[in-house]
Parts: structure tokens; sequence; C-alpha cells
């Protein structure tokens, strides 16, 4: 992550719900840059309730983290987060299970945006870091583990539900493009590439 004295943040979740329902199951990564400075912490997060972040852990950029949100019965889910660096793992920790009575299991999400900044009721989006890159799936992660579990109970390595993905454009105020994802050729893993102006002459998006 690029930072200047601007703070600027960036938030790389995975998560349940939220595409068109009023819950989100989700946990992963934030990135925030102070005086120059990136600070990096890990979280979860039932909303419409507040997230919570791990204590006493030290988020690395460059290691590779593994996000589970997991639907356990009777409405109730777990998260769960794993980093991995070249020597191996290097922490896992997971949220208690919780209850969300309204959510619907209606959609999967594999994020990254610039966060909501809220006090009290009143919430402003922040100024989206510089990111460069993020990657997802196990083409980049080297680790066989990217997977949506259908509600008939079979998993599958989420390029097969090719049909059911959409790319979502993150846009600035003005509706201008802020990132863009470029997908491998097997649908089995793709980038979020920070838009520069050197960017703009790169072809994204999948067939």
């Amino acid at each position: 992550m690029s930072c200047t004295k601007q703070t600027t943040y960036v938030a790389i979740w995975v998560g349940l719900d939220g595409f068109n329902d009023n819950t989100v199951e989700q946990t992963g990564i934030m990135a925030e840059c102070e005086n120059g400075k990136s600070v990096y912490s890990a979280w979860y997060e039932f909303y419409p309730n507040p997230s919570v972040t791990f204590d006493n852990i030290k988020v690395v950029p460059g290691d590779k983290i593994v996000a589970w949100v997991v639907y356990l019965l009777n409405k109730t889910f777990v998260t769960a987060l794993e980093e991995y660096n070249n020597n191996g793992l290097v922490f896992n920790r997971s949220s208690p299970a919780t209850s969300v009575s309204d959510a619907e299991r209606s959609s999967a999400e594999w994020i990254v945006e610039r966060p909501s900044q809220c006090i009290g009721l009143s919430c402003n989006l922040t100024t989206l870091a510089n990111f460069g890159n993020v990657s997802f799936g196990d083409y980049f992660s080297e680790i066989n583990r990217d997977y949506v579990v259908l509600s008939n109970g079979t998993s599958l390595p989420f390029g097969y539900l090719s049909k059911y993905l959409y790319n979502i454009t993150m846009v600035n105020n003005n509706g201008s493009p802020l990132a863009y994802v470029s997908w491998f050729n097997d649908i089995s893993s793709f980038n979020v590439i920070y838009f520069t102006t050197a960017s703009k002459q790169v072809t994204h998006g999948h067939k």
C-alpha cells in the first residue's frame, strides 16, 4: 500500500448477504494510512452490529489471508481468519458464533472497498487508500480453499458459478472508477487493482 500524509483507508473482506438484503456476515482486513505510515488490523462484523477488531494480531503486507464465513444452524454464523507467510501459519482467530435473525444467505461477496466512517448515526465514505493490487483465489494464494457452499450442501470453487458472478465497480462521488477487476482465465481467481492514470489502458472484466 502506498501512503502519503493524507489519511486513507481500504477494507478487504469476504462475507455473506448484503447484496440485496439488510445484513452482512463478514470478516477481513482493514488498512489505513496515517501520517504517511500504514496500519493494518483484522476484524469481523455481523452488520447491523458494529465491527469487532481482533486483539494482538499483526497483519503483514504480502502474507496470505484465508477468510471464512460459515453458516451453522438456526441463522447462526461464525467467521474465521488465518494468516500465512513463507514459514506457515501466523495466526488463526475466529468470532463467537452469532445469531443474525434477518440473515437470508442470498449472496456471497469478495470485496475491496473504501469503508464508511460513522459518528453516531452519521456515516460518510472515507478516502480510498492506494492499495495497489489485491488478489483473490487459489491461483494467487496457492491455498486451495476458495469455495462457495451451496444451500444443498454441495461445495464448489466460485469459478464454477460464473453465470451468477457480478463485477461491482467502486466509483467516487462523481461516478469515476476507483478500482477495477481483472479475472484469471478460468474465473477461479481475480485481482482488484487500484485505478490510476497508468491503468486506464488495461482491459478488464470477464466473459
